[in-house]
């Protein structure tokens, strides 16, 4: 039986909600005979819940759904950036003992795969690897360095982030498999001059893509048990452009606004657009929406994740964030599109490279953030004809069964098998 660590820092949600893509992998590979545990910090990223230690403990073994989870015992943090890093630096030290101690327990694992929400998981995956003697798979959700200039957190071409860079591509180069959640992650180390045929040391037989994707039979299971109770969802006389997620600065929905007073213009009130979700900007855009008079467009707040489903399946479509950067042309595969694939119903977005959404005819692309452009996009979708529209809501939910959870294990594993 292979023995499969998995390491993530922000996996504790997954325990709590019992689903994400780790958490699909772990029990797909539990089915295919795998033994699989998750080592993960103490602390939700998403909410405010936490696993509980006895006094001097740093370890809590836990199971959600029969799959094993290694808490390490990490400090809580608010919104103080400071107070996240002590977590991170905590969670990567912790790693050792933990890796240590649970070998004695359980037998050494016969591969880490080690998960990129921050370089600090991939490198103690890199270091415990060699100890043992086996090797490491890192997963790169996100390319780090490159998301700090993008965000607008440091400045490109600064001594620190030169240094970041090279942490990078040592990370990639010690590697023993790179899988990128993101289509073009071959491109992206070839642009950056580290492959071997560019002139570096990465080999890019060793570097794989494996998208995000979707529980399918629980996102059924909740779309059927879990209705979120809504007039406006349950309006039948209203076009219903849906969005749900987080509601900071870097999503961007403040043009959602914009989008909202166009259509407002147009006088096309049977359109409406509901948000779902919290973050730093709640409050400010239902402020200015008041202010603007804005009667087309509804904050909801926070929902329940079970809840998602039933809110996608009821929309009429599904609106992305709508933002854009340099590094999406490498391909960008967030979680809820996932989602909103199974929810069979179509999706606008703004258009990136590798694009799902154009591959699988499941919607509209909008090739600007133009709010005109984007409200005439939506304006044409209440004006499509049926079988249009079904041919979208049909392609999107063929997607998502390509992009399960048991299909992408399958792909891992043949990951797993072939790359090494």
């Amino acid at each position: 039986m292979t023995k499969i660590w998995i390491w993530n820092h922000y996996s504790a949600n997954m325990y709590f909600e019992k689903s994400g893509r780790h958490f699909g992998f772990a029990k797909n590979l539990i089915r295919l005979g795998y033994d699989v545990t998750i080592f993960s910090s103490s602390n939700s990223h998403t909410n405010q819940q936490s696993i509980d230690f006895e006094k001097g403990q740093l370890f809590n073994l836990k199971r959600a759904s029969g799959i094993p989870f290694l808490f390490l015992r990490t400090p809580k943090y608010s919104d103080q950036k400071f107070e996240r890093l002590i977590n991170m630096f905590v969670f990567f030290l912790l790693l050792f003992p933990a890796a240590f101690k649970f070998s004695k327990k359980s037998g050494k694992p016969n591969i880490i795969y080690a998960s990129s929400v921050h370089p600090l998981t991939l490198v103690a995956g890199i270091i415990m690897a060699r100890f043992f003697n086996i090797p490491c798979l890192c997963e790169i959700r996100d390319l780090w360095p490159a998301s700090f200039v993008a965000y607008k957190v440091l400045q490109e071409g600064s001594l620190f982030m030169r240094l970041l860079y090279w942490c990078e591509k040592a990370i990639y180069s010690y590697a023993d498999l790179l899988v990128f959640t993101m289509e073009g992650g071959k491109e992206y180390i070839k642009e950056m001059g580290w492959s071997k045929e560019t002139g570096g040391d990465i080999d890019l037989k060793k570097v794989f893509h494996l998208n995000n994707g979707v529980d399918l039979a629980k996102f059924n299971f909740c779309r059927e048990k879990f209705v979120f109770p809504d007039f406006d969802l349950d309006d039948t006389t209203s076009f219903k452009v849906v969005y749900t997620g987080s509601i900071g600065r870097a999503n961007n929905i403040g043009l959602f606004l914009e989008i909202a007073e166009e259509l407002k213009l147009k006088k096309l009130e049977n359109i409406k657009i509901l948000v779902y979700g919290d973050g730093d900007c709640l409050n400010e855009l239902r402020a200015n929406a008041k202010e603007k008079g804005l009667k087309n467009i509804f904050f909801k707040g926070r929902v329940e994740k079970k809840f998602i489903p039933s809110i996608l399946s009821r929309s009429s479509i599904n609106i992305m964030d709508l933002f854009y950067h340099k590094i999406f042309d490498y391909g960008v595969s967030p979680n809820k599109l996932f989602d909103y694939l199974a929810s069979g119903k179509p999706i606008l977005a703004v258009r990136t490279n590798y694009d799902l959404i154009e591959r699988f005819d499941c919607g509209l692309i909008s090739d600007t953030l133009e709010p005109r452009e984007i409200s005439r996009l939506i304006e044409e979708f209440t004006n499509m004809k049926p079988e249009t529209y079904e041919r979208m809501a049909k392609n999107a939910l063929l997607a998502a069964n390509s992009f399960d959870f048991k299909n992408l294990t399958n792909e891992l594993v043949k990951i797993m098998q072939n790359g090494l």
